[in-house]
């Protein structure tokens, strides 16, 4: 049995997202219903009864004192991500599981994921840059304070994993933690992934902290497989300011016997995938433009319309509103 374990609360917002999340599950696994159980791991229950009650959710009802004990002395938000998937292993002993964040959609039938899983595999959503190339890539953000920090820190600090000192360095790689799949034999170093995610806070105040501390003792320990073929990741703050009203108006003027059919979800994902990709990649244009990085922002109108080749009228249109020439 797989445990797909999903993390929500806070808001009507965020617990919207859980639903979609449940359901694009629901939707592409109708071969496999019976090979997973779903662990919605929240503080308002009763708010997902209603849009869930076909799909099996086991309910596992978060106070708010457990929400501020999960985040440890740190106080690091993203430590709950651990601490629900530690838990999970400690209530479903030798059982794999899959973490899903909830600004997540499933695109396709996860079938690779329903096989049990080695002990020196793992799952993560995509591979995203080296800790070198994350300098770069959070200067974009004017957040570059973080990555210098974290690389300064890890240079210079040894960790003993499970009786093995490690090293890490600017060379190993952040994997996104949208989705991370872990065999029932990763339990025994969770204790690590705790550890790992204080240090690294502690010491960088990074916001990835938790998502460091994966991927790294997960390169030592596994061979990470990526799942960005199988989930769509709408991190971003415009993407997630789209899909989330893409939900709400789902969730307010559908049925409930719609939002239970899982040929119509399937096919909204799909429609969404394509949306959420095209939002992200206007938005790098337009950057580009204003940066005037030609030649990043060129492969990025070819990427627009090769997804979506038969809109390319509408796309052109778009395209030449957000290009303002400077003189």
């Amino acid at each position: 049995m797989k445990n797909f374990v999903i993390l929500s609360y806070g808001s009507e917002t965020e617990y919207r997202r859980a639903i979609f999340t449940i359901l694009s599950l629901f939707s592409w696994t109708e071969d496999y219903s019976d090979k997973y159980r779903v662990l919605l791991y929240t503080d308002r229950p009763d708010f997902f009864f209603s849009y869930l009650a076909p799909v099996s959710v086991n309910y596992v009802t978060l106070s708010s004192e457990k929400l501020k004990e999960m985040m440890g002395e740190t106080g690091f938000i993203h430590r709950r991500k651990v601490a629900v998937i530690d838990s999970t292993f400690e209530n479903y002993p030798g059982e794999d599981l899959i973490f899903v964040d909830s600004d997540t959609f499933f695109i396709s039938c996860p079938s690779i994921l329903m096989h049990a899983f080695k002990r020196e595999e793992s799952y993560m959503h995509v591979r995203e840059f080296t800790l070198k190339e994350s300098i770069g890539v959070f200067a974009n953000y004017q957040m570059v304070e973080f990555p210098k920090s974290f690389i300064q820190y890890i240079s210079e600090t040894e960790f003993l994993i499970a009786g093995t000192i490690e090293k890490f360095n600017q060379d190993d790689y952040s994997w996104n933690s949208g989705l991370i799949g872990l065999s029932s034999d990763f339990a025994k170093y969770m204790q690590y992934v705790f550890k790992l995610t204080d240090l690294f806070y502690s010491n960088s105040k990074w916001f990835i902290s938790e998502q460091l501390a994966f991927s790294l003792l997960l390169q030592r320990q596994t061979t990470i497989k990526p799942t960005n073929e199988l989930l769509m990741h709408y991190w971003g703050k415009r993407q997630k300011d789209l899909i989330d009203q893409l939900i709400l108006n789902l969730i307010n003027g559908t049925s409930l016997q719609k939002l239970n059919d899982r040929q119509f979800i399937r096919n909204l994902t799909k429609d969404w995938k394509s949306k959420v990709i095209e939002d992200s990649l206007l938005e790098q244009i337009s950057a580009s433009f204003s940066d005037r990085s030609w030649y990043f922002g060129f492969k990025k109108i070819i990427q627009l319309f090769l997804n979506n080749p038969k809109d390319f009228l509408r796309l052109s249109k778009i395209l030449k509103s957000i290009y303002h020439p400077i003189p």
